[in-house]
């Protein structure tokens, strides 16, 4: 074996991986010797699955035919760069100049959330229960103008499902809820904790409205989507400035509950199911926390129920789901003695501002592969999702 060997297109060789798992991962064992690594095989698993990384399954396999598997996360503003210019290629929106300072906002932005994505899964690694489905945090390396960043995981890579998700089920969502349940307990445990660290990226809020007006001027171009008005439009992009999606984004105390942290990012490619055997499927895992930030309670239960589930199946089931988180909640308010004071009224109201949330998350996926026809009449499953989450969304 070539210990010197790069990981893909990165600064990172297949000998610093060595000591990083001997260091760091349980399974590893004592130092394989170098000469004992038989076989390196890498594979870049992130194609089409977001913007601001390279990931990469890296197994190593011993002469006796013994295995470890890892993943390798790269941050790069690369992809998100390409997007931008793919963008604006057709709209023109943005001028040379306005393309280049949003770039620069990119590679920042790029930087401050592979960052974030460390620092959530240190805490995590150290705070929460094993049964919580994220991935299992082996090692990580903040990124900066000059030194290229890296998250080393557990390889989940040959267990979830592949291709565009399924809408979710009841069921499904009712197991989303139970993960966002036990993740915000522990942010209640560690108040203190989380208000320090994980304060909105201010770079990546930033971001949001480049890519928000983009795909306003898309949408309003599109003579299909006479649902989309010039009203929508102007909506949405007011509610994209900074100031007033920190607004948004914020927690309200009298909605029953201090901040806690949203995934932000709670998309299907960022929800790993594995098939049960029997036609259902089990979470696997939420990965890419990289967005991440402490805000209102019900961000993650509004791209629950409204990125990821079909109008008709949301409609059926939000006030069932609802409740079933707030009453999930008060028990572990009883259990651990929490501070909050949740009604279903309370996050009925929470969940409606968060919904605006969820506009701008969806918005930025629209045209991406899990963007999925379904029907004859050439919409996307998200953009579906949009059209109706359109109609019920109340602007502040």
């Amino acid at each position: 074996m070539e210990a010197q060997r790069m990981i893909g297109e990165t600064r990172y060789s297949i000998g610093f991986l060595l000591d990083v798992l001997t260091e760091n991962h349980e399974n590893f064992g004592n130092r394989e010797k170098e000469s004992e690594i038989e076989k390196v095989e890498e594979t870049l698993i992130s194609k089409d699955r977001g913007f601001g990384s390279n990931i990469y399954s890296v197994k190593l396999t011993s002469a006796e035919g013994k295995a470890y598997s890892v993943v390798c996360k790269i941050p790069t503003a690369q992809h998100l760069n390409d997007h931008l210019q793919i963008c604006n290629s057709g709209s023109k929106s943005f001028s040379e100049e306005e393309v280049r300072v949003q770039k620069e906002i990119n590679i920042t932005q790029v930087i401050e959330t592979h960052n974030r994505e460390v620092d959530f899964y240190r805490f995590a690694k150290k705070k929460f229960p094993r049964s919580l489905k994220i991935p299992r945090f082996i090692y990580g390396k903040y990124m900066s103008e000059t030194k290229e960043g890296i998250a080393i995981m557990e390889d989940l890579s040959g267990k979830f499902e592949k291709g565009p998700s399924s809408a979710f089920s009841k069921t499904e969502a009712l197991t989303m809820v139970d993960s966002i349940c036990e993740l915000q307990v522990q942010c209640l445990l560690n108040q203190d904790f989380v208000e320090r660290n994980f304060r909105p990226v201010e770079s990546l809020v930033k971001c949001i409205k480049g890519f928000t007006l983009l795909a306003v001027d898309d949408l309003l171009k599109n003579e299909n989507y006479t649902w989309f008005t010039q009203d929508h439009a102007d909506k949405i992009s007011a509610l994209a400035d900074f100031d007033k999606l920190l607004e948004v984004m914020a927690s309200m105390l009298e909605l029953g509950m201090p901040p806690v942290v949203c995934h932000g990012d709670l998309w299907p490619t960022n929800i790993l199911w594995q098939s049960s055997g029997n036609g259902s499927r089990d979470l696997l895992a939420i990965i890419d926390w990289q967005d991440c930030y402490i805000g209102n309670y019900a961000t993650d239960l509004a791209s629950i129920l409204a990125v990821n589930m079909d109008f008709e199946m949301r409609k059926l089931c939000e006030k069932e789901i609802l409740e079933y988180y707030v009453d999930r909640m008060n028990a572990y308010k009883e259990n651990y003695n929490l501070n909050i004071d949740l009604t279903y009224e309370k996050v009925h109201l929470a969940y409606k501002k968060a919904l605006q949330v969820s506009v701008l998350l969806i918005m930025s996926l629209l045209g991406n592969p899990e963007d999925v026809v379904d029907y004859g009449d050439g919409m996307g499953r998200l953009t579906r999702r949009l059209m109706h989450m359109l109609e019920d969304v109340e602007y502040e």
